[in-house]
């Protein structure tokens, strides 16, 4: 498998990480009222870390550096492929 196929699975899981970073943000910012400051400011933090990553990645991948961005986008993305795996194991074969 070539390197950008790699990239755009990378790119793939950071998306759905953003994607439930988002709505995390907005379900907490619409049921928790109380705690909103508080969370607002971390949801905020994970949407600018995760854009952030995802920019810096294809910026080097558009500067032929594809070694550098695969591992930048591989960094968070391997614990969720782990955490997937591991569910999907128990699902499977837990009793």
């Amino acid at each position: 498998m070539k390197a950008i196929h790699f990239f755009h699975a990378g790119v793939g899981l950071n998306l759905f990480i953003l994607l439930l970073a988002i709505s995390n943000y907005i379900e907490c910012a619409k049921f928790l009222p109380e705690y909103t400051e508080r969370y607002v400011q971390g949801g905020l933090v994970v949407l600018l870390f995760f854009s952030g990553l995802l920019g810096v990645a294809f910026w080097l991948k558009k500067h032929d550096k594809m070694l550098v961005a695969n591992v930048l986008v591989w960094i968070p993305a391997l614990p969720l492929l782990f955490v997937a795996g591991l569910a999907l194991l128990f699902i499977l074969f837990g009793k």
